[in-house]
């Protein structure tokens, strides 16, 4: 990867590489993984939102596949079942493939079984033998194949499937005899095929089995995460105008009736409810956006949450815990931070409003800003409902503006203003008579 990171940690579909296989686990509903790690890992941090019980084991030296399973065989005290051994850098394996994978080793009683796919370029792949008869003889890997097994074209695409006992008992034969001195689990196809057990092997398409080892291989990955994921969403009945520059990370629910222009990025977490319209430029992370809203072209959206039928931008920006009600209008350059902004209030003009609470109905002038910190801490703004604030105002927190109160546009509130009342912190206008003339 020719980089400082490790590969398992470069992420596809915003979430890394290493945790592919437990989200996957989890669609699975499997209840329990083991992640084998390098050292380098071992303070490893586990994602919050996989329900599957994980443990992380350490593999001291890489000392290849057969030895990483074997380090995850010795936490297991089961001795009947079957196992799911996923690769770290496949991230692209579907859920289907592998079910087809179980119910096919069930079919015919395998004791193991793996997917497997035809590449247009298999160069550094383990190539899949077979007999006369199209049974699977054999796994061997690129670096010990002979120039005739490397014509082969079909490759091992690194998941398994296996009976537990089956495992146990033959692992530890696996041996070290070949170029790279390492144990290798596809050795253990030739250990159920020298007994005469049926070898399954699932073929799955070429995109699906894509491994991760140059940036190249990364980018190419996330473009097939985002178009799986684009293509998913237009089948549940949602319109993209320019799909292919449209990205779309992993946990991204977006309801049907909505209108996607591109290019725009939908980071995880984000949730977008029916009939809603993002234009181009956009970037939203992590929010919550109801029914209805209009998120209008280049603003930017992060840990935020907006009621049906507000409006959004164009260039606005909406920082972590801003909450808005429904039928609010933020416009043009206006940011909002760690506020609350309810229903039908409008801020459409240039404009910064941060740790505040805005109550309903609330008119925010172009220009006003809340002057929400000190050099030491951050205080609140309070408006209450039906406050009317004109242009270029100030807010000099903490301070409070009672409801139905008008502030005069040019001021500088520094102190709580009454309901009902208009409160101007202007200097007078002078007018002189003839200055230009005597100036001049």
């Amino acid at each position: 990867m020719k980089s400082t990171k490790p590969k398992v940690l470069h992420e596809v579909g915003g979430i890394p590489l290493i945790w592919h296989p437990l989200r996957l686990c989890q669609e699975l509903k499997i209840k329990e993984a083991y992640v084998v790690i390098s050292p380098f890992l071992k303070k490893l941090t586990l994602p919050k939102n996989i329900s599957v019980k994980t443990t992380l084991v350490e593999q001291k030296k890489p000392l290849g596949t057969a030895h990483a399973v074997m380090m995850a065989l010795k936490k297991i005290k089961k001795t009947q079942g079957d196992i799911l051994i996923l690769n770290g850098d496949t991230p692209l394996i579907k859920k289907e493939s592998i079910g087809q994978l179980f119910l096919e080793r069930k079919r015919l009683a395998s004791p193991f079984g793996f997917l497997s796919s035809l590449f247009h370029n298999p160069a550094g792949l383990g190539r899949v033998m077979r007999h006369t008869g199209g049974l699977v003889s054999q796994i061997v890997e690129a670096k010990d194949a002979t120039p005739f097994q490397l014509q082969t074209h079909e490759i091992n695409a690194g998941v398994y499937s296996a009976n537990l006992s089956f495992l146990k008992n033959n692992i530890k034969g696996v041996k070290t005899k070949n170029k790279q001195k390492e144990y290798y689990l596809t050795d253990l196809v030739q250990a159920a095929t020298h007994k005469n057990l049926d070898v399954v092997a699932i073929p799955i398409h070429e995109t699906e089995a894509i491994g991760i080892n140059t940036q190249q291989e990364l980018a190419k990955a996330n473009q097939l995460f985002f178009s799986r994921e684009i293509t998913k969403k237009m089948e549940e009945g949602v319109s993209f105008i320019h799909p292919e520059s449209v990205v779309i990370e992993n946990n991204v629910t977006i309801a049907p009736g909505t209108k996607i222009y591109g290019p725009c990025f939908l980071g995880q977490g984000n949730h977008i409810g029916k009939n809603c319209i993002i234009e181009q430029g956009c970037q939203i992370h992590n929010s919550q956006i109801e029914e209805g809203v209009h998120i209008k072209a280049f603003s930017y959206v992060t840990n935020a949450s907006i009621g049906s039928q507000t409006i959004i931008g164009p260039f606005a920006h909406l920082r972590p815990q801003t909450k808005l009600g429904a039928h609010v209008k933020v416009g043009n350059f206006v940011e909002i931070k760690k506020s609350i902004v309810d229903r039908n209030s409008k801020i459409n003009h240039l404009s910064y409003i941060g740790d505040a609470f805005i109550g309903k109905r609330v008119n925010i002038g172009a220009g006003t800003i809340t002057c929400n910190y000190d050099g030491i801490k951050k205080y609140q703004t309070i408006l209450k409902d039906d406050v009317f604030v004109g242009s270029s105002t100030q807010f000099v927190a903490p301070v409070t503006i009672g409801a139905g109160a008008f502030i005069g546009a040019g001021s500088t509130i520094t102190k709580n203003v009454e309901s009902q009342s208009l409160a101007l912190s202007r200097t007078q206008q002078k007018q002189i008579k003839h200055w230009v003339k005597k100036k001049r």
